[in-house]
Formats: C-alpha cells, sequence, structure tokens
C-alpha cells in the first residue's frame, strides 16, 4: 500500500489487527482483482485506511458471499457492469462505504434494506437507486439509526408517508444525520429565522430536502443575509420568496 509513517500511525490507533503478510497479499489481490478490481492504489490504500478490518477477514468466506448478495440485490451483473451500461457498480459501493465489506449480509444488510423498504413502501428498483446512491445506508441499524429518524421527520413536519418517501429518495442522506446535533438544530434555526409556521417548514424541506444536509450557520443563513441584502428585502419579502422557492437555500450566493 506505500503507507506514510502517519497511515500506518492511523491503523495503529484504530486497532489494526495484523495477519501474515501472505494473508495481506492475498487479500490486497483479491481487491485489485474482479469483480471490485480496485487497481488504484490510492483508492486501496484509502479503503483499508477507512475500515481497516477489512484485511483480517477470509475473502472466501466473508467478502466473496456478501459481494454476491449484494450484486442480487442491486441487480448489477456479474462482470459488475449495471443494466445502463456504468461500469464497477459494485467497486462505487465499496469504496464510498468499505464497512459493507465487514457486515453480515443475512444478519446485517439484508434486515436492513428489507426494513427500510417496507417502511418508506419502495419498490425494488426504488430500492437498488437509493442504495447505490448512498450506500451508507446499508451499514445503519434500522432499529437504532434509520426508523427514528423516519418517525422523527415524519412526526416533526407532519408527513404523508408518500412525502417522506419522496422526501428520501431524493436526499437518502438525511437519514445519516443524527436528529439531536443535525436534524432538529437546522429545522429549529430555520423555521426560527424565517418566522415559518409548521406548515410552511414543511412546505420548505419538501420542495427542497437538501437543505437538512446543510450547515445553518455556514451556509444557509449567510444566503440568507447574502439575498435579503442584495434584493433589499423586507423579513417577510425574503419568507415569502423562500416558501415560493426553497431551491434559494442551497444557493451559494
Amino acid at each position: 500500500l506505500k503507507l506514510t509513517p502517519a497511515q500506518s500511525q492511523k491503523l495503529i490507533t484504530k486497532d489494526f489487527f495484523c495477519p501474515d503478510p501472505a494473508h495481506i497479499a492475498l487479500m490486497l489481490n483479491h481487491l485489485q482483482s474482479p469483480p471490485l478490481s480496485i487497481t488504484s492504489n490510492a483508492t486501496l490504500t484509502k479503503l483499508i485506511l477507512r475500515s481497516p478490518a477489512i484485511i483480517g477477514l477470509n475473502y472466501t468466506n466473508s467478502i466473496s458471499p456478501t459481494l454476491e448478495s449484494l450484486r442480487h440485490l442491486l441487480n448489477i451483473t456479474e462482470d459488475g457492469i449495471e443494466p445502463d451500461g456504468t461500469v464497477a457498480a459494485l467497486s462505487k459501493l465499496v469504496v464510498k462505504c468499505p464497512t459493507i465489506l465487514t457486515l453480515n449480509y443475512e444478519r446485517n444488510l439484508l434486515p436492513t434494506c428489507a426494513s427500510l423498504q417496507k417502511h418508506l413502501r419502495l419498490t425494488p428498483l426504488e430500492l437498488q437507486r437509493m442504495l447505490k446512491k448512498h450506500p451508507v445506508l446499508m451499514g445503519l441499524s434500522y432499529p437504532h439509526n434509520l426508523r427514528p429518524t423516519l418517525l422523527y421527520l415524519q412526526q416533526r413536519l407532519t408527513l404523508t408517508t408518500t412525502e417522506l418517501r419522496r422526501i428520501i429518495l431524493r436526499q437518502p442522506s438525511i437519514l445519516d444525520l443524527n436528529i439531536e446535533s443535525n436534524l432538529s438544530p437546522t429545522l429549529t434555526a430555520i423555521t426560527s429565522e424565517l418566522n415559518l409556521s409548521a406548515n410552511e417548514t414543511r412546505r420548505v424541506v419538501i420542495r427542497n430536502p437538501s437543505i437538512l444536509t446543510l450547515s445553518f450557520d455556514a451556509n444557509i443563513q449567510p444566503t440568507l443575509h447574502n439575498l435579503q441584502d442584495s434584493l433589499c428585502l423586507t423579513d417577510g419579502e425574503l419568507k415569502r420568496l423562500v416558501v415560493c422557492q426553497p431551491s434559494l437555500l442551497s444557493l451559494n450566493f
């Protein structure tokens, strides 16, 4: 991997289990071969640094079955090419979320995906598209992470299941956010800053769910202030503009 001293130290601080050199060489060879074909040394290094436990696994008994199951779940062909011609789909998933290789498909990945699909009433194709867009969701716990976030959003914004489904399909990364430190403060700040009613906040989020992934202090508030100053808007005019055009909150204004 040609690790720098700093990178080697990072592995050590993560309680990296170091098997024998032959095992490491074999595992790296597997990762560089189909179906993953991670040939870039920089990408491979990044993957191992993010999830060092991968090196200690048995490829044949652990990683290979997981990859095969994911391939079927997400409708990826055996050569790693998707129906639309996209190449190296499995590789993209693993690079985005290497921890999925450390999880058991039957005990972890499948129950999470099945529960998420049932909760949001997703079609198989919608589930596939969502997980390919944000594979990190597969590594989250449904009862401890996904379900509480879904319930919070639905109750806080008084959403129907259809509206919740639409929001998550457009911005699945919302489910990776913490309620107490991310979602709740952002919703409260937006509502307070613009003096929105509960229904207006609901409308803004439904039409532009990406705002929940932004920092209020670093992104949303400066945009609002710049927008108001540039257009010489009163507070009421700014509020009406944002409610009518919520996409403005995502601009780097």
